[in-house]
């Protein structure tokens, strides 16, 4: 296994240096040598353990539409793609989000993944208004604790719409998802923090702090709720004809809290023989609802 990956880490290692435009022979030796002997821990892998059937998404409101379809990036071939590894449609309950490089972090440009959910407006449904995103997990930990291998643990879910709806017209899933997944966009999420109240309403994770430095402790919610609100530009009609509005799930690696996992495990519960920190999916349901602009 430490072999397999350290194989697959000078691969992206020699990408990387290729791209930057620093490669030499010195260079790489030095850097695999590196990576081999004392980058144990240089890869982060999300391990989707959870059957199909514990895991989906529901509507809140019975008369509302929505079908949603989700995005990721194959690292093999290069490019956006819907589909998973055996080339089935990718949904809520089969993503494996690819490893996060925790020392090349330039290389983690394609680790979020998310999903497209297309609302179809009925009467009961304002035009203007805030839509909610309800996400749930299996309660299987104590809720203050060190943080443990679970995708709960270490994940931030973000909620945003498209407001010059730009993304309409797209249907092809590579040229999606690099519309989706900006660099701009990228390394703005990636610079939020758990602690960071402003974001909240449409930015969050499982995980809370309280206290600070050595003496904080973690308190894991079962359940989080992000929002984002719209208006009556956002719509637009689809094939059919309906009045529909796009939203999109984000799904990445919380910085922040990959550190303070690093940091509580490194002196125990990872050793110098590990490459991988795998991760079991906790995630039970997303449930899409909406809350109507008061008039």
């Amino acid at each position: 296994m430490m072999m397999k990956l350290a194989k697959g880490g000078i691969k992206r290692l020699i990408a990387f240096l290729k791209d930057s435009k620093a490669l030499s022979t010195l260079v790489v030796m030095i850097l695999v040598l590196n990576m081999i002997i004392a980058a144990s821990v240089a890869w982060f892998t999300l391990n989707r353990q959870t059957d199909a059937d514990e895991m989906g998404m529901a509507l809140a409101v019975d008369d509302t539409q929505a079908v949603y379809k989700a995005y990721m990036y194959d690292l093999e071939a290069n490019k956006g793609t819907d589909k998973d590894a055996e080339g089935n449609q990718l949904n809520v309950t089969n993503i494996d989000l690819n490893q996060y490089d925790t020392i090349f972090k330039a290389q983690n440009k394609h680790t979020p993944a998310f999903a497209r959910i297309e609302i179809v407006r009925n009467e009961s449904m304002a035009k203007n208004g805030t839509v909610t995103i309800t996400i749930d997990r299996i309660s299987n930990e104590t809720t203050n604790a060190e943080l443990s291998a679970f995708s709960s643990s270490i994940l931030r879910f973000t909620t945003f719409i498209i407001e010059d709806k730009g993304d309409v017209g797209i249907t092809d899933p590579e040229a999606l998802y690099n519309y989706i997944n900006t660099k701009e966009r990228f390394e703005k999420v990636e610079s939020f923090r758990y602690n960071d109240k402003q974001i909240r309403p449409f930015s969050t994770t499982f995980v809370s702090v309280e206290g600070d430095g050595e003496g904080h402790t973690h308190v894991k919610s079962d359940s989080i709720t992000i929002t984002v609100e719209y208006n009556e530009s956002m719509w637009y009609l689809n094939g059919d004809g309906d009045e529909t509005l796009n939203v999109y799930l984000y799904m990445t690696y919380d910085v922040q809290l990959i550190e303070c996992y690093m940091d509580e495990h490194s002196g125990g519960g990872i050793s110098l023989d590990d490459n991988s920190v795998f991760f079991e999916n906790d995630l039970k349901k997303v449930t899409v609802g909406y809350i109507n602009q008061e008039n």
